[in-house]
């Protein structure tokens, strides 16, 4: 199941690291180094975790690849 897959991440670090920009938080040192060895897996782009960020402070949701700034 797939929280089987993210339960050792989290008890590891106590949340999801490569959420961490998607939620405006700041990756610590072992975080940092635990996305470089897994080539940041399910990490958002700077500009995709802008963007859900905004989606999420406004109350919206907007498919990627739908948004305004994509035209």
């Amino acid at each position: 199941m797939m929280m089987d897959s993210h339960y050792p991440i989290i008890k590891k670090f106590g949340r999801k690291p490569y959420k961490n920009a998607i939620e405006g938080r700041e990756s610590t040192a072992e975080e940092v180094k635990w996305l470089d060895d897994v080539n940041h897996a399910g990490e958002a782009s700077p500009e995709v975790a802008k963007l859900v960020r905004e989606d999420i402070k406004a109350g919206r949701w907007t498919p990627l690849g739908d948004h305004p700034r994509d035209a």
